[in-house]
């Protein structure tokens, strides 16, 4: 191509940008763990350059599968589900509901296939519950797992979109994405790199003449604060900038060999090493699709990553045709479901508030109320994609429920800000369990913003909060009292909701408190740790106690994770019967015996209790009469061991109808839950 090439519009970007990572990482796959002596030697001198050499047809890798995942989960409103669905088409469903998937890829059959997954995205998905955070991170992986799907979060977000800056909007997406898996700040700025050079080449299109390494030297795309990420973000920041602009260096200079600027910069297994050899690439054959992939491919490295990166960012600089007239298409895999993405991609951010045209008349009001079709059950919580509406659920301490209606298909156009949005309208439910519009709300947050700042505002609001029961002097605390500490997922797994207490007794200047509702999923033991491993017979009874139990681990995690510093310091320590006569435990959330439950909460009505959405979803099982059918299975502490086989190894639960009952040896079941308990200071 020359530089008079034609102006790819925006939908060919978009084409271009997944498609062009796909043939990247398709013709990197099969060489990626090779040495450039091996690929030579199978290839030719020039290495593999057609995708037809890669098979028929060539195959996608993890990479290009989580980028559709990815793609889907930002569509769906919930990245963290749709990872999981990924993790399910490798094979484990553990994290999943096979029969009920969220994204429509996990229908995909041509999807489930196993294309050596990064380990660390596996474990990540696979043995955590909500994924890392910002102040929360896994591990300290800074493997290319995160940079080589994060080309969809430079999609998501319009240039016009309500959020105000979309750099910033780009930024906080492909940032908070990359925790979920990988918490070295290296993995963050290259996940954030990535999505913020594809913005800025999709978004704001290119002009004749434009140069790729204009794009990577902006200080305002490639190099965000890190510091506002991790603590260590910001020495990190300074060697990420070096190392880019190291690439465009090499690149830039004819006297450096594709593989001697490659060598200079890594190996790509690691997310920046990844990004610098796919910038190199780039810029180097800006003009050129088939040299740039054939050059990130043909090493000893990581090819498939850098093969799918550099596709990702030169699709989008070149566009749907240069890709097609680069490769055949015919040879890639799931090229055809790979388009659909995008064109869902394209469509999905194109609703999200483009002006109908350059100025905006004066006469179209600043708010609107659209049609509210109820997509979902007002106590669910669960965000609800549909054709015409997104819906958000807000629960308070007070009992007051918001529901947030976005209508995701028509504009409206705020004159003080001179943007177009998406219109937001609050309604709430009063005493008589009706839906009814909050004008104050809905004037005060018409227009569009992100979730969590929703959240984040509506609880801040006085009319809101201004009745919200403040944890109540302690010392008036009472039998039969309920009051509000913590905050765990309730409604879904990522929105954290107060936790309500209920006081069983008061004594010794303590409050023994059970949480209103069912909160956590568990299986009561590991059956299989306890077996042995040759006869199959229960050969450690160690395992199945108090001590050792998985639902005392859950409790410890709740702890952990439920309160703050000041909260866990409120929190008295209860020595609990360990199993043996003998051995006691210490713990600051633990469970009931049958004989405080049956003495605190003396009728089965009393000691029924209602699952969470959360825990619901998470498979607990509701009874099956009209009397029980809201309500779930909990756990008791097991009975000291005596005699028998059942009081020394087995706990008791309080089924759904309210009745205490032996559970055997379907203590590995997580259709039970836990209702954890606390015992706390008065003064």
């Amino acid at each position: 191509m020359t530089d008079h090439r034609p102006i790819p519009d925006k939908r060919s970007r978009f084409r271009g940008c997944l498609l062009g990572g796909a043939v990247g990482d398709a013709l990197g796959y099969p060489i990626e763990f090779q040495k450039e002596k091996e690929i030579f030697r199978r290839f030719g001198n020039s290495g593999i350059r057609e995708l037809s050499q890669a098979g028929k047809p060539a195959l996608i890798s993890d990479d290009t599968q989580m980028t559709l995942f990815a793609a889907e989960g930002i569509m769906i409103g919930d990245v963290w589900a749709a990872y999981r669905e990924w993790l399910g088409t490798q094979g484990d469903v553990s994290r999943m509901d096979p029969s009920h998937p969220k994204t429509r890829l996990f229908g995909v059959p041509r999807l489930h296939a196993r294309r050596a997954p990064g380990n660390t995205c596996l474990s990540a998905i696979r043995d955590s519950a909500h994924g890392g955070s910002f102040l929360k991170p896994l591990n300290n992986s800074k493997g290319c797992g995160t940079v080589m799907r994060a080309a969809p979060y430079g999609l998501c977000v319009n240039a016009a979109h309500a959020y105000g800056d979309g750099q910033i909007g780009v930024y906080k997406k492909a940032s908070l994405d990359a925790v979920l898996t990988h918490g070295h700040p290296m993995a963050i700025l290259s996940s954030n790199a990535l999505a913020q050079v594809i913005y800025a080449i999709a978004q704001h299109g290119t002009s004749p003449g434009s140069r790729l390494e204009t794009v990577l030297e902006d200080p305002n795309v490639v190099h965000a604060p890190a510091a506002a990420v991790t603590p260590a973000g910001a020495a990190c920041e300074q060697e990420f900038a070096a190392g880019v602009r190291k690439a465009v260096r090499l690149s830039l200079d004819a006297s450096v060999s594709d593989l001697e600027g490659i060598h200079a910069l890594g190996a790509g297994w690691v997310a920046e090493e990844a990004f610098f050899i796919a910038a190199f690439c780039a810029v180097r054959y800006q003009e050129d699709f088939a040299a740039a992939i054939r050059a990130s491919v043909n090493h000893s490295g990581d090819s498939d990553s850098t093969g799918a990166i550099c596709g990702n960012i030169l699709g989008a600089w070149l566009g749907e045709d240069a890709v097609r007239e680069a490769f055949d298409l015919r040879d890639l895999e799931l090229a055809d479901e790979i388009l659909r993405v995008a064109d869902e991609l394209f469509d999905y951010q194109d609703n999200l508030g483009t002006s109908p045209s350059a100025a905006a008349p004066s006469s179209v009001p600043a708010s609107g109320t659209p049609e509210t079709g109820t997509h979902a059950s007002a106590y669910t919580g669960t965000r609800m994609p549909s054709p015409d509406h997104l819906i958000n659920y807000y629960e308070f301490p007070n009992g007051k429920i918001v529901k947030h209606i976005i209508d995701r298909k028509t504009p409206a156009y705020d004159p003080v800000t001179g943007k177009w949005a998406r219109v937001g309208v609050f309604r709430y439910i009063p005493e008589d369990r009706t839906w009814k519009e909050d004008p104050a709300l809905t004037a005060e947050f018409a227009w569009d913003r992100p979730y969590g700042g929703v959240c984040e505002h509506l609880r801040a609001k006085a009319d809101i909060s201004e009745d919200l029961p403040p944890l109540p002097a302690l010392r008036e605390l009472s039998a039969g009292s309920t009051f509000f500490l913590g905050a765990w997922p309730q409604y879904e797994k990522h929105d954290w909701s107060p936790v309500q207490w209920r006081v069983l007794e008061v004594r010794d200047g303590c409050a023994l408190c059970i949480s209103s509702h069912c909160l956590i999923n568990a299986n009561y033991c590991d059956l299989d740790a306890a077996r042995d491993p040759h006869s199959g017979a229960l050969a450690d009874l160690d395992a199945l106690t108090w001590q050792k139990s998985l639902a005392r681990q859950k409790c410890r995690d709740f702890f952990e994770d439920a309160f703050s510093a000041e909260e866990q310091a409120l929190l008295v320590r209860r020595k609990i019967p360990a199993g043996d006569p003998d051995v006691w435990c210490e713990d600051r959330v633990f469970l009931l015996s049958e004989a405080e439950i049956a003495r605190l909460l003396p009728s089965p009505q009393l000691r029924q209790a209602a699952p969470t959405p959360a825990v619901l979803y998470g498979g607990a099982r509701c009874g099956w009469s009209d009397g029980d059918r809201d309500y779930t299975s909990y756990w008791l502490l097991p009975e000291v061991r005596g005699e028998g086989m059942h009081t020394m190894i087995y706990p008791k639960a309080v089924f759904h109808d309210g009745e205490i009952r032996f559970h055997g040896r379907n203590i590995y079941h997580r259709d039970f839950t836990v209702r954890p308990c606390i015992l706390l200071k008065m003064q």
